[in-house]
């Protein structure tokens, strides 16, 4: 779908997080870590990354682990405690870094990663040294035996997220998908131009452009974030959910989502 027509744009930050909502469908809870990464035997540290990552007491005198495709690093979970339907993907790219960082050792120098704490209520962390350009998806559906939830059923009305913790200057994008209805693919996205620090990012479904036919079966919901800004970055996110109930909403602003995808 072109970006430009994905999207409606409606932030609600600054609420109170906390337990989920009564009625509330909840996608993750990040309860669950993620699995060890093949990619660092020795260590087995539960991560997806891209860049360069030690897999040793300590780097030197170890070598580190360089892993760079433009690919990504992902990791598919199946069966998970506290996901809606159990399966779960997660994948972390660092989009041009081969173009732009064709050297080994000078890219390497580059890293994103992505890491689950179950700790606290159980939270998602995302961390990138400096790097130039990178993305994280979520994936919630591609089981096929994934439980399709009734929106109109349980009466829910928005899809949100707990945004714990941005770096100081930062500014997150979020984009939503739902894939749904009663055609046979009819996809929904919403697009969130910005976050600018902690609360609950929230995207009411009588918002979303390109809507699903129905909103009685949503068998797959997708989540991209990026983040703008200088420096080490960082962002921890929370509970992700459906719910009801009416939010206070930010105004709409097409100019500010033309800007973002100007960039």
């Amino acid at each position: 779908m072109d970006s430009r027509r994905l999207l409606a744009v409606v932030v609600a930050l600054g609420l109170a997080l906390g337990a989920s909502p009564a009625g509330a469908i909840v996608f993750d809870s990040f309860v669950t870590p993620l699995p060890p990464n093949p990619r660092l035997p020795v260590t087995g540290q539960r991560i997806v990354f891209v860049g360069s990552h030690c897999d040793a007491a300590a780097c030197p005198p170890a070598e580190p682990v360089y892993f760079s495709s433009d690919h990504g690093d992902q990791a598919r979970q199946v069966d998970v405690a506290g996901v809606h339907g159990g399966t779960r993907d997660v994948h972390v790219t660092g989009e041009g870094w081969i173009d732009d960082f064709p050297d080994a050792p000078l890219h390497g120098a580059y890293r994103a990663e992505v890491w689950i704490d179950p700790g606290a209520g159980g939270n998602l962390h995302v961390v990138a040294n400096d790097a130039p350009h990178f993305s994280m998806l979520l994936n919630y559906g591609t089981n096929p035996g994934f439980p399709a939830v009734d929106f109109d059923a349980l009466g829910l009305d928005r899809i949100e997220l707990e945004l714990l913790d941005l770096s100081p200057g930062a500014v997150l994008t979020v984009i939503v998908q739902v894939v749904g209805g009663v055609s046979p693919v009819s996809t929904g996205g919403i697009g969130l131009q910005f976050a600018e620090g902690p609360g609950v990012v929230s995207f009411p479904i009588h918002a979303f452009l390109d809507p699903p036919d129905d909103w009685r079966s949503i068998r797959s919901v997708f989540f991209s974030f990026s983040v703008d800004g200088t420096g080490p970055l960082a962002f921890t996110i929370g509970e992700v959910r459906a719910v009801a109930g009416a939010v206070p909403a930010a105004p709409t602003s097409w100019g500010r989502i033309k800007d973002a995808y100007r960039r």
